[in-house]
């Protein structure tokens, strides 16, 4: 029996990415543990190599852990520091607040279960561009709700980037399609309150009738 993990409605009520919003800034998110298995650095590699034109770029990472100084670090030697913030841990209010201003949501995780990050973010009606893995592929279909690569590919990594970067119109319309994929699995928290209802009410009957 799987019983999935709901999707706060606050998130669901953000108004999805416009491509006007992209004509003078771009914010890339990252919401992860500052991990090596997360592969964080990849992300601040493949953002410092982005063309952005004239536009002012952002990259805000979400999260603490035994990485944070070393993403520092590479983040100064790259020389993209200024333009990377590491906010470490947010409470949710915050965590939402930052995935409403952001126009991309970065997840180059090299495992992952059900990534309950991914999915708020497409709930945000956010493009995702996301490992190849179990855990991100079985959410995101490639070029519909999102963008893939290779993980641990920080080539393919910042081809995606790019893509969206140049054009906002696919940024969008990606945002859009992610957005009515998770509507259409309906995943509320609801929904998973329901599940366990029904699953312990079963179980109730069940020991009745054993006793019995």
């Amino acid at each position: 029996i799987c019983i999935e993990n709901g999707i706060d409605g606050e998130i669901m009520r953000i108004k999805p990415v416009d491509a006007s919003q992209m004509e003078s800034e771009l914010r890339i998110l990252v919401i992860a543990n500052l991990v090596a298995s997360k592969r964080v650095d990849i992300a601040i590699s493949a953002f410092a190599e982005l063309s952005t034109g004239k536009r002012r770029a952002w990259l805000d990472i979400i999260g603490t852990g035994p990485e944070l100084e070393l993403l520092k670090a590479l983040a100064q030697k790259l020389g993209v520091l200024p333009n990377v913030v590491f906010h470490g841990s947010l409470p949710h209010y915050q965590v939402v607040a930052r995935l409403q201003a952001s126009n991309i949501l970065v997840h180059p995780s090299m495992s992952e279960g059900r990534s309950n990050v991914v999915l708020e973010a497409m709930a945000a009606g956010r493009a995702v561009v996301g490992s190849r893995i179990p855990g991100i592929k079985d959410l995101v279909e490639d070029g519909v709700s999102g963008l893939l690569f290779a993980a641990g590919n920080k080539v393919e990594l910042r081809q995606c980037l790019q893509a969206l970067t140049d054009d906002a119109e696919l940024c969008a319309r990606l945002g859009q399609a992610a957005r009515r994929a998770v509507t259409r699995q309906t995943h509320t928290w609801q929904h998973t309150a329901d599940g366990y209802a029904r699953l312990f009410a079963r179980i109730l009957n069940e020991r009745r009738k054993c006793v019995v």
